[in-house]
């Protein structure tokens, strides 16, 4: 099974306000490259405030879209789940 990376960040208006989530976003971007694994690597996005957010991620695409998954959504990959193969998906997450 590849690694996978599920990256969580708190988007509560406390958390943008003080300049967290700026920081978190600054620190993953600088931290992705360096991630241990190869093109099997898998990486996840999940913000939360009252609720989480999953974000779907695919090649191609300039920003992670917001989506609700049911948990058992974990494996489907760039086809719509929200942890992804990293190499495939550098754009997006980038």
């Amino acid at each position: 099974m590849p690694p996978t990376y599920v990256f969580a960040i708190d988007v509560t208006h406390a958390a943008v306000a003080c300049g967290a989530v700026a920081a978190a976003a600054a620190a993953i971007k600088a931290s992705l490259d360096a991630l241990p694994g190869d093109e099997l690597t898998r990486v996840g996005l999940l913000t939360f405030d009252s609720v989480p957010h999953f974000h779907t991620l695919r090649p191609g695409m300039s920003a992670p879209q917001v989506r609700v998954v049911v948990v058992g959504g974990w494996g489907e990959g760039c086809s719509g789940g929200p942890a992804v193969p990293w190499t495939r998906c550098h754009t997006s997450v980038s």
